[in-house]
Protein backbone atom coordinates (compact mmCIF):
# COMPACT_ATOMS: atom_id res chain seq x y z
CA UNK A 1 0.00 0.00 0.00
CA UNK A 2 1.48 3.48 -0.65
CA UNK A 3 2.05 6.04 1.81
CA UNK A 4 -0.18 8.69 2.60
CA UNK A 5 1.89 11.25 0.10
CA UNK A 6 1.18 8.84 -2.44
CA UNK A 7 -2.17 8.46 -2.10
CA UNK A 8 -2.93 12.25 -1.78
CA UNK A 9 -0.97 12.41 -5.22
CA UNK A 10 -3.02 9.83 -6.75
CA UNK A 11 -6.42 11.26 -5.08
CA UNK A 12 -4.95 14.76 -6.92
CA UNK A 13 -4.55 12.94 -10.53
CA UNK A 14 -7.89 11.39 -10.29
CA UNK A 15 -9.48 14.69 -9.86
CA UNK A 16 -7.59 16.06 -12.50
CA UNK A 17 -8.70 13.09 -15.01
CA UNK A 18 -12.57 13.43 -13.64
CA UNK A 19 -12.29 17.53 -14.33
CA UNK A 20 -11.19 16.43 -17.59
CA UNK A 21 -13.50 13.90 -18.73
CA UNK A 22 -16.34 15.60 -17.74
CA UNK A 23 -15.52 18.95 -19.54
CA UNK A 24 -15.05 16.52 -22.87
CA UNK A 25 -18.83 15.12 -22.18
CA UNK A 26 -20.71 16.52 -24.99
CA UNK A 27 -24.36 15.36 -25.79
CA UNK A 28 -22.70 13.19 -28.51
CA UNK A 29 -21.02 10.90 -26.06
CA UNK A 30 -21.89 7.43 -25.10
CA UNK A 31 -23.03 8.31 -21.67
CA UNK A 32 -23.15 5.10 -20.83
CA UNK A 33 -20.31 3.13 -22.09
CA UNK A 34 -18.11 6.31 -20.71
CA UNK A 35 -19.57 5.77 -17.25
CA UNK A 36 -18.90 1.96 -17.75
CA UNK A 37 -14.95 3.16 -19.22
CA UNK A 38 -14.42 5.01 -16.13
CA UNK A 39 -15.33 2.89 -13.53
CA UNK A 40 -13.35 -0.35 -15.14
CA UNK A 41 -10.49 2.28 -15.38
CA UNK A 42 -10.52 3.92 -11.65
CA UNK A 43 -11.58 1.08 -9.66
CA UNK A 44 -8.87 -1.51 -10.11
CA UNK A 45 -6.18 1.61 -9.90
CA UNK A 46 -7.96 2.21 -6.29
CA UNK A 47 -7.67 -1.22 -5.50
CA UNK A 48 -4.21 -1.20 -6.33
CA UNK A 49 -3.29 2.16 -4.36
CA UNK A 50 -5.74 1.56 -1.26
CA UNK A 51 -7.06 -2.06 -1.38
CA UNK A 52 -10.34 -3.92 -1.58
CA UNK A 53 -11.35 -1.80 1.39
CA UNK A 54 -13.96 1.06 2.31
CA UNK A 55 -12.23 3.40 -0.84
CA UNK A 56 -12.48 1.13 -4.08
CA UNK A 57 -16.23 -0.32 -3.11
CA UNK A 58 -17.33 3.58 -2.49
CA UNK A 59 -16.24 4.73 -5.51
CA UNK A 60 -19.14 5.36 -7.87
CA UNK A 61 -21.71 4.88 -5.23
CA UNK A 62 -21.91 1.20 -3.69
CA UNK A 63 -25.34 1.17 -4.78
CA UNK A 64 -24.47 1.53 -8.52
CA UNK A 65 -26.28 4.85 -8.29
CA UNK A 66 -23.23 6.34 -10.18
CA UNK A 67 -25.13 4.30 -13.08
CA UNK A 68 -26.74 6.78 -16.11
CA UNK A 69 -30.55 5.74 -16.29
CA UNK A 70 -32.13 5.90 -19.75
CA UNK A 71 -32.87 10.00 -21.12
CA UNK A 72 -34.90 10.92 -23.76
CA UNK A 73 -33.45 14.49 -23.49
CA UNK A 74 -29.98 14.78 -24.47
CA UNK A 75 -29.26 17.62 -22.47
CA UNK A 76 -30.73 16.19 -19.53
CA UNK A 77 -28.49 13.02 -19.67
CA UNK A 78 -25.11 15.29 -20.07
CA UNK A 79 -26.36 17.35 -17.40
CA UNK A 80 -26.57 14.01 -15.34
CA UNK A 81 -23.30 12.56 -16.29
CA UNK A 82 -21.48 15.97 -15.60
CA UNK A 83 -23.40 15.68 -12.50
CA UNK A 84 -21.84 12.07 -11.83
CA UNK A 85 -18.34 13.00 -12.68
CA UNK A 86 -18.57 15.86 -9.99
CA UNK A 87 -19.89 13.69 -7.24
CA UNK A 88 -16.59 11.27 -8.41
CA UNK A 89 -14.56 14.77 -8.06
CA UNK A 90 -16.45 15.42 -4.60
CA UNK A 91 -15.71 11.61 -3.76
CA UNK A 92 -11.95 11.53 -4.56
CA UNK A 93 -11.67 15.21 -2.15
CA UNK A 94 -13.21 13.88 0.81
CA UNK A 95 -11.07 10.50 0.76
CA UNK A 96 -7.53 12.86 0.40
CA UNK A 97 -9.45 15.22 3.14
CA UNK A 98 -9.86 11.88 5.70
CA UNK A 99 -5.91 10.42 5.01
CA UNK A 100 -3.27 11.55 7.90
CA UNK A 101 -1.44 14.60 6.92
CA UNK A 102 1.92 13.20 5.78
CA UNK A 103 4.71 14.79 8.15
Amino acid sequence: MADNTEQIRFLWDLVEEASDRRDALTEATDLRQDRIDWDGSVRPRLEQVFGKGDVASGFNNPNKAGSLADYLDLSAALAAGVALYDADIRYFQAVRKSLVKPR
